[in-house]
């Protein structure tokens, strides 16, 4: 399993793969060479638990070289290598998302400043800038007028493309839904924060299982699942305007300890399991 960050859901998800009888190995990606000259002919199954806050590019890209050379080398690995390019790229995800008539926002995507002052005066404000890479509510910004666009983005891309789209305005929460194996599992309603439009678990945001979540939107969620061969994602979905807005996909999904009572199970076991059955 790579990893970058052993928190509680990794270390809980070895913990159980152990517990299913898989012999687990940890491999640090920051402490990690690939030798691509190494022909690995082992029936290993291999697991990016890499997540995208991440606050190196270049390990992001290292992971993604890893995940394609596992994979020419014929060997499996969870999330693959196509899946997890989307999970690194917001406004991917959304191309890809958008070319298969799903619901997400209109989206732009920046790489100069120039780019900017040339698009800022063409939008309708508020709107929501993002790291294109990124997560865990990091680098994610509303801005309402052309001003702070530009102040945001001009210090945002030192370090990153800029992922731009549309504000929807949500309710109390935004839905969490989980897949695994392309099949719905569970959904929560993630709270808003005090005073503010984001809902973010760590960064404080109360949950809620979400039991009587529409049979429909969980198709949806299924079937984008299969689309983009993720068999391992949760999305972040406003039910605005009548109809579900997916803003955000995770195909590296964190839990809470504190939080296993509402979800009256307990997702990384559930992982573990799956994981075991292959």
């Amino acid at each position: 399993m790579f990893y970058n960050c052993l928190d509680w859901t990794n270390r809980e998800l070895v913990k159980h793969l152990k517990k299913f009888g898989c012999k687990t190995k940890l491999i640090d990606i920051h402490k990690f060479y690939l030798n691509i000259h190494l022909k690995n002919k082992s029936k290993c199954l291999y697991l990016n638990r890499v997540y995208p806050s991440e606050k190196s590019i270049n390990t992001i890209r290292f992971m993604l070289e890893i995940s394609k050379h596992l994979e020419n080398l014929g060997l499996k690995i969870i999330n693959s290598f196509d899946a997890s390019f989307i999970d690194y790229s917001k406004t991917e995800a959304c191309s890809i998302l958008e070319a298969s008539n799903m619901p997400v926002p209109k989206t732009y995507l920046l790489s100069t400043f120039e780019a900017a002052k040339l698009l800022a005066p063409k939008l309708k404000y508020p709107k929501i800038i993002k790291a294109d890479t990124g997560g865990r509510a990091s680098h994610v910004y509303k801005v309402n007028s052309k001003k702070e666009f530009l102040n945001i983005v001009q210090n945002l891309l030192r370090s990153h493309l800029i992922h731009i789209e549309d504000f929807y305005e949500p309710p109390e929460y935004v839905t969490r839904i989980f897949v695994l194996g392309y099949s719905f599992e569970m959904a929560y309603k993630k709270f808003l924060l005090r005073d503010h439009w984001k809902a973010s678990v760590s960064k404080g945001s109360k949950i809620e299982l979400y039991n009587d979540i529409s049979n429909k939107l969980c198709k949806i969620s299924e079937r984008i699942a299969k689309l983009i061969k993720a068999e391992i994602i949760a999305f972040d979905v406003i039910e605005a305007e009548n109809k579900p807005i997916f803003i955000d996909l995770n195909l590296t999904p964190v839990f809470s300890r504190k939080n296993l009572k509402f979800y009256k199970c307990n997702p990384v076991e559930k992982i573990a399991r799956y994981i075991a059955s292959i």
